[in-house]
């Protein structure tokens, strides 16, 4: 029925929603951990706990709570759990939280982790930590010392900067370690890890040098560089020899051993207009020969800023660094502790340098 004003008088009204649900919006409802709580037996604080991998609750229980969230089509609001790693965040570094880095250079070698330790320091601080080096040199290299230090002072979280052939960390703690490395050179075990984009950076040098102008571009390293650094220079410049016509390619020089006379003879015999390497060797070996710029175009692979008619690619090391952080700070988050099996790889991008000069 309707009153004189054309509405409907409160016999013609629908009867109102009371939150009371119907069968329809029921089914649709998402699942809540209330739901999961409740088909689990336990507490709703036990399932937020077991779904964010808390140590809390045992093993056993976080896989039986995941598997009936997984069975009841929970999913967690992404708002929500957005919100809760922030909170998460600023309680899981307080003033004094702090992340190891791991420097295993030995006390007389050259260190070339400064910009990588740099970059993760920064970070480490923008996100509420704090930052302290130790050195294995000042354990006499001893990992158990290590063991120790890492479990006295409270730290869980290790970033293992660049390491040096044949550096053994078998021996630590893993199990109790929030962990990321930098680069390849630690081999085993392995981690998550961040590092340079050494394929982009190949693939960035060649395509500024052909755009130099330059068309018989070699690749020059030490096959000890190219196997313990960066396999991917080799496989980026082989690719895109492969993609120029027969006669256009060039071979690259990947030699076993550093022998001067050898690639001299070499570069007489192929006469290329641009050298790539990692190595100053081969610059200097060069121009012994008489391959000198600008008429043989030179570029770094790495950061060479000693002379300005050489090429080079940036690295970007402080981006690595803190590339690494980020690893270690979601591995907090989500309460992972233990080496990964499936290893995450975070690429940062290079970027070139031309010469000046």
């Amino acid at each position: 029925m309707r009153n004189a004003c054309g509405g409907l008088t409160t016999a013609g009204r629908r009867p109102a929603y009371r939150g009371v649900p119907t069968p329809a919006s029921q089914s649709s409802r998402p699942v809540t951990t209330r739901d999961v709580a409740e088909k689990a037996g336990v507490a709703q604080s036990t399932v937020s706990r077991a779904l964010s991998n808390n140590p809390q609750v045992s093993e056993t229980e976080r896989k039986r709570i995941t598997a009936i969230a997984q069975k009841l089509g929970y999913r967690p609001n992404p708002f929500v759990s957005a919100f809760t790693a922030q909170v998460r965040g600023y309680r899981r570094s307080p003033q004094g939280a702090t992340i190891a880095f791991l420097d295993c250079t030995p006390a007389k070698q050259r260190n070339f982790t400064r910009d990588y330790r740099e970059g993760a320091a920064k970070r480490a601080k923008s996100l509420g930590y704090k930052d302290e080096v130790l050195r294995l040199s000042d354990l006499n290299g001893s990992v158990d010392r290590l063991n120790n230090i890492l479990h006295a002072r409270g730290i869980s979280s290790l970033l293992v900067l660049p390491v040096p052939d044949r550096c053994d960390l078998s021996a630590v703690r893993w199990d109790s370690l929030v962990c990321a490395t930098i680069d390849y050179t630690l081999r085993k075990p392995d981690m998550h890890r961040a590092s340079p984009d050494y394929f982009n950076a190949m693939q960035l040098t060649l395509q500024n040098l052909e755009e130099m102008g330059r068309k018989r571009i070699v690749f020059c390293a030490r096959l000890q560089d190219v196997t313990d650094i960066a396999p991917p220079w080799l496989g980026a410049y082989a690719c895109w020899q492969r993609l120029k016509k027969p006669a256009d390619r060039m071979d690259s020089y990947i030699s076993t051993s550093w022998d001067k006379a050898h690639f001299q003879q070499w570069l007489k015999r192929t006469k290329p207009d641009a050298l790539v390497t990692n190595s100053a060797h081969f610059f200097e070996w060069a121009e012994e020969a008489g391959f000198k710029t600008p008429t043989v175009a030179f570029s770094a692979l790495s950061s060479y800023k000693g002379r300005p008619d050489i090429a080079y690619i940036d690295q970007n090391p402080e981006q690595v660094g803190a590339a690494a952080i980020d690893l270690i700070i979601g591995q907090i988050h989500r309460n992972e502790r233990g080496l990964p099996s499936l290893p995450k790889r975070v690429l940062v991008a290079s970027s070139w340098v031309a010469p000046s000069a």
